[in-house]
């Protein structure tokens, strides 16, 4: 499937979204898109391509979904892509619930998966919902916010970041070493992804500074996903090795052992 979207395009604005079904079959959506549903796809339906029905209420923004559907796409492109409008909006669908008076249901479009593809739709679907019941939803801006990596998620070290996507703005972690090295790699438009352990680093920042890249090889993405998850993990091991910056811990341990041969902590202790 050949999906073309920028969620920039999307939030709150009218736009055409072309795509290329199964069958290479064109089909055009046109409305004001103002979420895409994932968390609630119906695993057991994943092998078919049958459209589910989904309350609005259990949908999440398209903007945090966006952040994560780059993940999606270089796993494989358009995998499980589903898109919704104000137009697909169908009513009565929840009688099944015992809601007789009906609510607001989206329209939730599936394609013909593999079995590895349908692994890792769950797996996505599953960061997801964890995603959903972590504490950073106490964040007041948690509900506008769009940053795919939230300094109070405690699962964001598994997070990764484009330099399109955004950035936390919450006055709070303006000083956070990830969200300060996020800004400064923003600005210079870098291509790849970047996961947390690369950004919690006091890195320089230079112009033509790159992330990993997002593509796999047919012959690896053939091997399944163990081969696919190694694949990261070296190019992001040669990634770290390649900017052998001072870490942030790294930084924590001079500085506590500088305090140690202070001479005005030695006074302090003598006064004490």
């Amino acid at each position: 499937m050949i999906l073309q979207m920028s969620w920039k395009d999307l939030q709150g604005s009218t736009v055409s979204v072309n795509y290329i079904g199964p069958k290479n079959a064109p089909y055009k959506l046109t409305g004001e898109f103002q979420r895409i549903a994932f968390s609630r796809i119906i695993i057991d339906g994943l092998k078919s391509g049958r459209t589910h029905r989904i309350p609005l209420d259990k949908v999440i923004s398209i903007a945090e979904l966006d952040s994560d559907f780059k993940i999606l796409k270089f796993l494989q492109d358009g995998i499980g892509a589903a898109l919704c409008s104000k137009e697909e909006v169908i009513e009565n669908e929840c009688r099944n619930e015992g809601n007789k008076g009906g609510g607001s249901m989206i329209t939730l479009s599936e394609y013909m998966l593999s079995q590895d593809d349908q692994e890792k739709v769950r797996s996505f679907i599953e960061r997801l919902q964890n995603k959903e019941e972590t504490p950073f939803k106490a964040c007041p801006l948690y509900e506008r916010c769009a940053a795919p990596i939230c300094p109070m998620d405690p699962n964001a070290k598994h997070r990764s970041w484009y330099s399109n996507e955004d950035v936390c703005s919450s006055s709070k972690f303006k000083d956070h070493n990830v969200v300060v090295t996020q800004r400064k790699i923003s600005k210079k438009g870098s291509e790849g992804y970047f996961t947390y352990e690369m950004l919690n680093r006091d890195i320089v920042v230079k112009k033509g500074i790159q992330g990993i890249d997002p593509d796999i090889p047919g012959s690896v993405e053939r091997k399944g996903q163990n081969v696919i998850e190694s694949l990261y993990r070296e190019r992001e091991e040669s990634w770290l090795k390649g900017h052998p910056e001072i870490t942030m811990q790294q930084r924590r341990r001079m500085k506590e052992e500088g305090m140690k041969r202070s001479d005005a902590l030695k006074r302090y202790r003598e006064m004490i």
